[in-house]
Formats: C-alpha cells, sequence, structure tokens
C-alpha cells in the first residue's frame, strides 16, 4: 500500500513538473512573440517617419526637424518661456478664463481684460487688492 502511495505522489509530481516545463516554454513563446511585435511596431514607427519627412519634404512650407541632441537635451520650443505663456494664453480663451497677478512686495495686483470683464470692470480700470476685497472683513486683517 505505501509502495502504490509513493507511485502515485511520484506521478504526480512528475506531471506537475512536467506542467511547469509547459508553462515556462510557453511564457518564453509569448516573449519572444511579443519581443518579434515591438521590433515590428518600431520598423512601423521608422517607415512612417520616413513617410512623413518625405511627405513633408513636398509641401510648400512645411517644416521638420529633430528637437532632440543626440545626448538626449531638447533644444525645441517647449522650453521656452515664450512658448508655456502662448500656450498659457491660448488655454485661458479657449476656457474664457480669467487671469490676475499680485506681485505682493510691491502690492501690484494686474488682472487681465478677461478677468476684469468676467467681474464686470471696465478693463481700464486699475486693480488694487482692496479692490479686490469684500469690504466687511478688512479692518479684520
Amino acid at each position: 500500500m505505501l509502495i502504490v502511495a509513493l507511485a502515485i505522489v511520484s506521478v504526480i509530481a512528475v506531471l506537475l513538473l512536467v506542467a511547469l516545463l509547459l508553462v515556462v516554454r510557453q511564457s518564453k513563446l509569448k516573449f519572444q512573440q511579443m519581443d518579434k511585435e515591438q521590433a515590428a511596431t518600431t520598423i512601423a514607427l521608422q517607415q512612417s517617419h520616413s513617410r512623413f519627412q518625405q511627405l513633408a519634404a513636398n509641401i510648400p512650407g512645411a517644416i521638420d526637424r529633430d528637437v532632440m541632441h543626440a545626448d538626449g537635451s531638447d533644444t525645441s520650443i517647449y522650453t521656452s518661456d515664450r512658448f508655456w505663456e502662448e500656450q498659457t494664453r491660448m488655454a485661458t480663451e479657449a476656457a474664457d478664463l480669467g487671469m490676475w497677478f499680485w506681485n505682493i512686495p510691491q502690492n501690484e495686483l494686474v488682472w487681465t481684460d478677461r478677468c476684469k470683464a468676467l467681474f464686470g470692470i471696465a478693463p481700464t480700470e486699475q486693480m488694487t487688492y482692496e479692490k479686490f476685497l469684500n469690504a466687511e472683513p478688512i479692518p479684520l486683517i
């Protein structure tokens, strides 16, 4: 009886080992397939980029330039303050937002024309922090 039990345990162990080996083999095949797919995607992107460059070359005024140096440093327009100021301006216009800026040391408050319009203030009116506050809590400040 003991021998039969040992034989059954041995068979189960061998079956588990075979199943484990099959899982490992399938995983390796899956990773190999993923590597092939990644390589194919890379090639497709390179071909698309080449095709884009060819098409851009035929468009008058089209610009296609690499904005990265070989060392990976970025020299694009995205690093300039002017670019981000323009992006902020376009975003606030698109969202119909107004902005205001407060220079605390000089107590200078600047509102954009849109911000003034949202509060019903004339575009030519000079804003101050005191005008901006509700009159009730001013003595508490």
